[in-house]
């Protein structure tokens, strides 16, 4: 698993409005080409997101599903198609005038050869890759008021 935790100056509820809207990610994670929900409606438990993501040169698609959901608190959904199972975590908590942010992803690369070959290389890459996606969220964030 990887993690990182990173403080927004931003109300919890402007942060999770935006960390829970999947359809936003594009925008912070440098990896996703697109994302969009297969299904209308407000996010909550069993909502569907198909995400378009180039991994390491790799044209990956993932279909992910909302497995717990509280409003202004945390997100979590994991994959239901694609090369490797992941379960993805979104925390909020109030952090003084501003937010703390957590996401954590836990990947299962023991499935697929190419990166499990790779597996001492790449989660140490990952862990800097989400740490400078964090960053780039805060940017976004703190910057849109």
């Amino acid at each position: 698993a990887v993690e990182s935790t990173i403080h927004i100056n931003r109300t919890l509820q402007d942060t999770f409005a935006f960390i829970s809207d999947y359809e936003r990610d594009p925008r912070w994670r440098s990896e996703v080409m697109e994302m969009c929900y297969q299904s209308p409606g407000p996010t909550s438990i069993g909502r569907l997101a198909l995400e378009k993501s180039n991994v390491f040169g790799r044209r990956i698609e993932t279909l992910t599903e909302v497995t717990d959901y509280e409003q202004d608190e945390k997100i979590v959904s994991r994959s239901i198609s694609g090369p490797t199972p992941v379960i993805s975590y979104r925390f909020v908590t109030p952090d003084g005038t501003g937010t703390q942010f957590t996401y954590r992803l836990e990947v299962d690369i023991s499935k697929e050869p190419f990166f499990r070959f790779l597996r001492p290389l790449l989660m140490p890459l990952y862990q800097k890759t989400i740490e400078s996606y964090l960053k780039h969220l805060k940017q976004i964030l703190e910057s849109e008021r």
